[in-house]
C-alpha cells in the first residue's frame, strides 16, 4: 500500500494495490515522508473507502474515538439490514453526535422535538437510530435529549443509496428552494460567500433540512430558551441581525412565526457556520489554512 498523502500523524490518504484511494488509519502512519509505501499492513487499524474529498477537513476535527465508534455502528447495522448507506454517512454521523455530546456534557439545550410524525412513517429507522442512541449513552456516559432519535434517523434516511424513502423526507424542491433562500440571506447579511461544496455547508444543510421538516409538520417545540438566546444575541449581533433575516424568511413562507427554540436553533446553525467558513470572510483566515 502507498501513502500519499499525511491528514495527521495517525491518518492518511493510501492507494491500494489496485490503484484506488482510501483512507487509512493507524499509529504513526501519517508522520514518514511522503509518499512511501506501508509494507507493514498490521499497522493499519481501520480503513475508509470512497470518502469525497470535501470531507477530508472533517478527520482533523473530529476525534478518532468518535469516527471509529460510528463506523462499529454502522457495520452493525448493515449487517443486520439490507440498507446500503453512503458511505459519508459515517462522517455525516460522527460529527453530529461529537457535537451532542459536547453540548450534553457543558449542559447546553439546544431544541431537538421529538416527531412521531417520522416514528410512524419509517418505524424501522426510528428503531436503529433509538439504539444508536442508548449505545451512544452507554458509550460516552451522556443522557441524550429525545430528538436526537429524530434526527439521527432523518441522518440515516438521507443516506440511503437506490431508494427512493429519502426523496420523501428531505429531496423536495421545496426544501432545496427555502435552503437556498437561507443561503442568500446569510451571505448578504454576514457578507460572506459560503462554499456549497464544503463540508461545513453540508452540514449545515442537514440542521436547515430537519427544521424545515418540522416546520413542515408543524411540530411542537419547547419554548423555554429565553436566557439563552437573550445572552447569545447580545455577544454575537451580527449572527442575530442575520437570523432575525432568517426567521423573518420562514414566518412569511409557512405563515407562521418561529418560537424562541427555533430561533436559537438557527442561531446556533448559523453561527457554526460563519465561524467554521471563516476563510471566506474578507479579512478572515480560517484555522485550518494557516
Amino acid at each position: 500500500m502507498k501513502v500519499i498523502k499525511s491528514i495527521n500523524n495517525n491518518i492518511a490518504i493510501c492507494l491500494d494495490n489496485n490503484n484506488h484511494q482510501l483512507i487509512v488509519f493507524g499509529k504513526g502512519i501519517g508522520f514518514p515522508k511522503m509518499p512511501y509505501e506501508l509494507n507493514d499492513l498490521s499497522k493499519i487499524e481501520s480503513t475508509f473507502y470512497d470518502v469525497d474529498p470535501k470531507y477530508y477537513d472533517f478527520f482533523t476535527e473530529v476525534s478518532e474515538e468518535t469516527l471509529l465508534f460510528v463506523q462499529y455502528m454502522i457495520e452493525k447495522i448493515k449487517m443486520k439490514s439490507n440498507y446500503i448507506f453512503n458511505p459519508n454517512i459515517i462522517f455525516v454521523l460522527a460529527d453530529h453526535i461529537e457535537f451532542a455530546v459536547k453540548r450534553s456534557r457543558s449542559n447546553t439545550y439546544v431544541p431537538l422535538p421529538y416527531s412521531y410524525d417520522i416514528e410512524y412513517e419509517y418505524p424501522e429507522f426510528v428503531k436503529i437510530s433509538k439504539w444508536m442512541v442508548k449505545n451512544i449513552e452507554k458509550k460516552f456516559e451522556i443522557h441524550l435529549q429525545e430528538g436526537e432519535v429524530n434526527v439521527i434517523a432523518l441522518h440515516l434516511i438521507e443516506s440511503l443509496q437506490n431508494d427512493r424513502v429519502n426523496q420523501k423526507i428531505i429531496n423536495s424542491a421545496s426544501v432545496e428552494k427555502i435552503v437556498h433562500g437561507v443561503t442568500n440571506i446569510i451571505n448578504d447579511c454576514l457578507k460572506t460567500t459560503i462554499d456549497k461544496n464544503s463540508y461545513n455547508y453540508i452540514r449545515f444543510k442537514t440542521h436547515m433540512k430537519y427544521l424545515i421538516k418540522r416546520l413542515e409538520n408543524k411540530a411542537e417545540f419547547r419554548d423555554d430558551n429565553f436566557k439563552l438566546l437573550s445572552d447569545m444575541r447580545k455577544n454575537f449581533p451580527e449572527i442575530d441581525y442575520c437570523v432575525t433575516k432568517i426567521s423573518d424568511y420562514l414566518n412569511e413562507y409557512f405563515q407562521t412565526n418561529c418560537t424562541t427554540s427555533e430561533v436559537l436553533y438557527l442561531f446556533i446553525h448559523v453561527n457554526r457556520l460563519y465561524t467554521r467558513e471563516g476563510c471566506n470572510q474578507p479579512g478572515k483566515t480560517s484555522e485550518r489554512n494557516k
